[in-house]
């Protein structure tokens, strides 16, 4: 009796050791990453891992960021991994952007756009919930990226040239569908002679893209652009400060001659919104898409405590040469 009493105790000791190891046990996320067209493996790719509070807001969700990249045979594992909803990001040079794309709902949803199944395999899947001691395997087919340039050019009477990066605004939208538009980030942005070229991009979509040129007075410009996949998509905007009314100048110190760089100058009708520009390196400015008749100049520099306001009259498509010193 006492040797069954002791057979028994054993049983429930190793039965609650089981349970608090079963409580121990981590999930796994593994998969592989491959060519949407060939079905070739693609190795070297960045797989990031997002974790997501499932009691907080999407928004505001993001927790602990994991990293690895494919092998040789385009396979990653992420290992020791709680419960809960994640969130894959891919990046490959030469192929698209992969996730998130998906749409912000309520604070206990994924999104239209994500997935859930046990250990499936995936196609295009940009989040899950793992559950715990959980295997999910996934198979994630990227297609080669889409490029869109930006070219932003200022046409003078002395000619025309490219709009310096840090003097243009973009705002970049990826139109998903009519509810569900992603922001597109300008460190996603390279520059060279004067092109803004954002890659990455996925092809078959549809880009509302916003060029704000604040630096320069003029108006900003929408446009929408269909994007075509393992191609380059140019778009053109060119500030035209030949026609309408004017006013370019340059701002110099009164002693040194030498042009003043970064002095802003606001220009506006009576209670009217200012149209505003920035002295370049050259001490140089120009503002166009003025309205005739009395406006409101404003010069103004914190580094060199310089507040200056005064009145100027523009005619119908006069042209003004406005130079300061200092």
């Amino acid at each position: 009796m006492k040797g069954i009493k002791l057979f028994i105790l054993l049983i429930l000791v190793l039965s609650l050791f089981q349970f608090n190891l079963y409580s121990l046990i981590t999930s796994r996320v593994e998969g592989t990453v491959v060519d949407k067209d060939t079905g070739e493996i693609i190795k070297n790719a960045r797989v990031v891992l997002y974790g997501l509070n499932q009691y907080a807001a999407l928004k505001d969700a993001w927790g602990k960021i994991k990293r690895v990249k494919t092998n040789d045979k385009g396979y990653f594992r992420f290992d020791d991994l709680k419960k809960g909803k994640y969130l894959f990001c891919i990046y490959r040079e030469g192929y698209a952007f992969f996730g998130p794309t998906l749409e912000y709902k309520t604070s206990d949803s994924l999104g239209s756009l994500m997935s859930e199944s046990n250990g499936a395999t995936f196609e295009n899947v940009d989040g899950f919930y793992l559950k715990e001691g959980q295997i999910k395997h996934f198979k994630i087919k990227l297609e080669k990226e889409a490029i869109l340039e930006i070219k932003v050019l200022i046409k003078t009477p002395n000619g025309t040239y490219p709009v310096e990066k840090e003097k243009s605004c973009f705002v970049v939208e990826l139109i998903i569908s009519d509810s569900n538009i992603s922001y597109i980030s300008e460190d996603q942005f390279s520059y060279d002679n004067g092109i803004s070229r954002l890659k990455s991009l996925p092809g078959g979509k549809m880009i509302r893209l916003k060029i704000v040129p604040e630096e320069y007075g003029y108006p900003e410009k929408d446009f929408e652009v269909s994007l075509e996949k393992a191609k380059t998509t140019r778009v053109e905007y060119v500030l035209d400060f030949t026609i309408g009314q004017v006013v370019h100048g340059f701002i110099r110190g009164k002693e040194t001659g030498k042009p003043l760089e970064n002095f802003s100058i606001y220009i506006g009708r009576e209670n009217r919104e200012e149209t505003r520009a920035v002295t370049d390196k050259n001490g140089e400015f120009w503002i166009g898409g003025l309205e005739s008749g009395k406006n409101i100049v404003f010069i103004f520099s914190g580094l060199y405590n310089i507040r200056d306001k005064f009145y100027i009259t523009i005619q119908p498509n006069e042209k003004i040469e406005l130079n300061k010193e200092y």
